[in-house]
């Protein structure tokens, strides 16, 4: 699949000044649910090369992720407003339901999601040759900026 960076990095910009607004003002669980596409797009940035994108990479882990981050956002909101003003009725690991939402689903949950995805599909999102011509640009850019 095509990806064009241009686009995808002026939705970043805006999903930052939306998201940001939206925390102002108070719209904490539609701000979390824009940060999901906003660390979407941040995913298939880093993960496209030369302007594409396999789409079972996309699907897997991208996308399994994305549900993952919006399923566990969207149960701790119906948790918090179950839970408003009481104690829960009972806990997950000594969490409030919600907050185990957000552990087992966004944290836990996330990072499993991306490391095996992206380690089963390394070959995918990075091959033997883009590692090398990736060090290779590292190291000439250090040695241009006097770092290396």
């Amino acid at each position: 699949m095509r990806v064009r960076a241009t686009p995808l990095v002026l939705l970043i910009g805006v999903l930052w000044v939306i998201i940001t607004i939206f925390g102002l003002v108070g719209w904490w669980f539609p701000a979390l649910l824009l940060s999901v596409v906003l660390m979407a797009a941040h995913l298939v940035l880093g993960a496209a090369h030369d302007g594409r994108i396999r789409l079972d990479l996309l699907f897997h882990p991208i996308l399994t992720w994305a549900a993952l981050w919006l399923a566990s956002f969207w149960l701790a909101e119906v948790f918090a407003r179950a839970d408003a003003g009481s104690a829960p009725p009972f806990t997950l690991l000594g969490l409030s339901p919600s907050f185990a939402c957000i552990v087992l689903g966004y944290w836990v949950g996330g990072v499993v999601t991306l490391t095996l995805g992206f380690f089963a599909r390394r070959r995918l999102w990075m091959t033997d040759e883009q590692w090398v011509e990736f060090s290779r640009e590292v190291a000439r850019l250090n040695e241009s900026s006097g770092a290396g």
